[in-house]
């Protein structure tokens, strides 16, 4: 969950989950909000350990490994559209589906918050559809496979 505060007119970004990891069991005391490597945005994740986790951990490593993501060259709001692209082809790439859930709908809602610098995105692709939250940077990123 993420919101945009005033205290004092000044805006912050909230951005708070619980700490329970669920896959097929439950671990109560994991990060579910994860600091991007650029240090203005945010990833968080509800639903399905399975999927969120290691798109999470790829959005990390993309921003690491591509300048303008890293060096803030990219707003938010592009960084938003480049992960989602990585994202796309991550979902692509999943194969071997247990039987008989070759079909199966992942739970599972990423969030991504930053610090806004442009308008946001309402929708992105048939397969992943981001839901602006207010007039904040967040955005929820589900994922339909």
């Amino acid at each position: 969950m993420a919101w945009i505060r005033t205290l004092v007119g000044t805006e912050e970004l909230v951005v708070v989950s619980d700490s329970r990891l669920r896959w097929g069991r439950s671990w109560d005391c994991c990060p579910k909000i994860l600091m991007l490597p650029r240090t203005d945005s945010v990833i968080s994740f509800a639903g399905s350990t399975a999927y969120t986790y290691p798109l999470m951990l790829q959005a990390i490593n993309a921003i690491r490994m591509y300048p303008p993501a890293m060096n803030r060259g990219m707003s938010v709001e592009q960084l938003r559209g480049y992960l989602l692209q990585i994202f796309e082809n991550m979902r692509r790439d999943i194969h071997d589906f247990p039987k008989p859930k070759d079909n199966e709908q992942p739970d599972a809602l990423i969030l991504l918050s930053g610090i806004r610098g442009g308008s946001h995105v309402s929708e992105c692709g048939p397969s992943i559809t981001i839901e602006a939250l207010s007039d904040s940077t967040s955005a929820h990123i589900v994922m339909d496979t």
